[in-house]
């Protein structure tokens, strides 16, 4: 327990629901001690494993921050073999992670994390983990079967639903930065709108990082994905389990509430799972947002 507990070790922690199944691989982080003539807990704290490219800038040993025709694929691996990280590909992303990106620059400033987004971004990749600690690339699955369907209001379930018009916009655009070319530079443009806004508010968003080939199209439906985080649907459950399935982020639930204005089943993917177990209860509370978040589809406004 000495060496468990040890302060800035940064010791490795793997978690395990009551199935024996692994849930995440991290590393320890934070410990806090308290002495007095009362025993009590010693509380720790951390991350995943990956959690450490969010803490960090790129090392300099990637330098120079420029890179050319390198694949996505190439890129994570560069910046994730100084941590000690492995890169995993979904086959559902297989061909996008391995094609070519002709220039793309990082910032000094920016987190490996946020740099790793950025080009994941202009893929329309997913950035995630998986339970063993290891940095996925992948897909958000939109049309897999929700594991539970939760019909009006429940005595059992308390839900949440909050809508930001703050952070929407009705017309989205999307402007690529200036670039030389045989004959003249050009500037790619695009707009789309939103549908859950009905006033004019408008956004102008200038595309200046990542993969400098990346369409004004996808830039500006990355925007939309974002603003479309303003609808967020929080669920508390009474355990960790919905149908005798352990809740995980990456699931599927479908709700009908008309006290949330949702007077139609509407599927929300779950993106996190907040557990509390202690003594006296086991509670899960589920963060989620609408599928058109994490794919390409146009997205309708489930208020209508």
């Amino acid at each position: 327990h000495k060496d468990i507990f040890r302060p800035a070790k940064y010791n490795k922690c793997e978690l395990y629901n009551d199935n024996d199944e692994l849930l995440i691989t991290g590393t320890l982080l934070r410990t806090q001690f308290r002495s007095s003539v009362y025993s009590g807990w010693t509380r720790v704290a951390g991350y995943t494993t990956t959690g450490v490219l969010e803490d960090c800038e790129i090392p300099l040993q990637c330098y120079p921050l420029q890179t050319n025709r390198l694949t996505l694929l190439e890129n994570c691996q560069r910046i994730c073999k100084p941590f000690g990280i492995n890169v995993v590909v979904d086959a559902s992303v297989q061909e996008k992670a391995n094609q070519k990106i002709t220039k793309t620059t990082a910032s000094e400033s920016q987190s490996a994390k946020d740099y790793l987004a950025e080009l994941c971004a202009s893929r329309q990749i997913l950035l995630s983990h998986t339970n063993k600690g290891e940095l996925l690339l992948t897909q958000a699955n939109t049309k897999q079967d929700p594991i539970y369907y939760f019909n009006g209001p429940s005595k059992g379930f308390a839900f949440t639903l909050d809508i930001n018009g703050q952070g929407m916009h009705s017309e989205i655009g999307a402007l690529r930065q200036a670039r030389k070319r045989a004959g003249g530079g050009t500037i790619g443009q695009t707009v789309i709108n939103n549908p859950y806004v009905s006033v004019f508010r408008t956004a102008v968003k200038k595309q200046t990082s990542g993969d400098n080939n990346a369409d004004t199209n996808t830039t500006a439906r990355n925007i939309l994905s974002d603003e479309l985080k303003s609808i967020v649907l929080t669920i508390e459950i009474e355990d960790f389990y919905l149908n005798g399935l352990f809740v995980k982020p990456g699931q599927l639930i479908s709700i009908t509430n008309p006290e949330l204005y949702i007077f139609s089943p509407t599927s929300f993917f779950i993106e996190s799972v907040k557990y509390k177990q202690n003594s006296n209860e086991n509670t899960a509370t589920l963060t989620c947002y609408l599928p058109e978040v994490y794919n390409n589809e146009t997205p309708k406004n489930i208020f209508l």
